[in-house]
């Protein structure tokens, strides 16, 4: 008398790869990002949240990845894809860099000055919190009439013969 048995050989779950690669950046700014992983012969991947976050009152559907900002946090948040199957569990983390939003630029002379007619040249500085960098504009009828701006310092120069009222913009960037 003989019996068979059947024996199933199931495959090593492979580690889990993210669909944005381990890391990201985002703005400060309430909303939801998905973030999801594909493993090679899992039986489910799973997403955890680290504690420094979920302390900061970000959530995570642990079932899709979905992960959800409040509109003040910011620094960084680890999202981490634990794929289940035989050999498993094995993981792999997302890090998203959060940026605080940038503010309005202000300039260090205020909204208005006068200055006299003439030939020269004024530096128009800027600031904004949060800021990587600030690029200066001026507006089209003072570039017709001959006025230039240096876009990364903010220096105005001024031809001999002119006067008018202008306007001289900031743009902040976050990234």
């Amino acid at each position: 008398m003989t019996a068979d048995h059947t024996v199933t050989i199931t495959p090593s779950v492979e580690s889990p790869v993210f669909a944005l690669g381990a890391t990201s950046t985002r703005c400060q700014v309430a909303g939801s990002v998905t973030y999801t992983a594909t493993a090679t012969n899992t039986t489910g991947i799973t997403y955890p949240l680290d504690a420094a976050s979920i302390a900061g009152g970000v959530t995570i559907n642990a079932a899709t990845g979905e992960v959800t900002y409040p509109a003040g946090w910011f620094g960084t948040t680890v999202i981490t894809a634990s794929a289940a199957g035989c050999n498993g569990p094995l993981t792999a983390d997302h890090t998203v860099t959060i940026t605080p939003s940038v503010e309005s630029p202000v300039f260090t002379l205020g909204a208005t000055s006068t200055r006299c007619q003439g030939a020269g040249s004024v530096t128009y500085t800027a600031t904004a919190t949060n800021t990587t960098g600030i690029t200066y504009t001026l507006d089209a009828a003072s570039i017709a009439g001959g006025v230039t701006i240096n876009a990364a310092t903010g220096e105005v120069t001024y031809p001999a013969g002119w006067f008018w009222n202008y306007c001289n913009y900031c743009q902040c960037c976050g990234l």
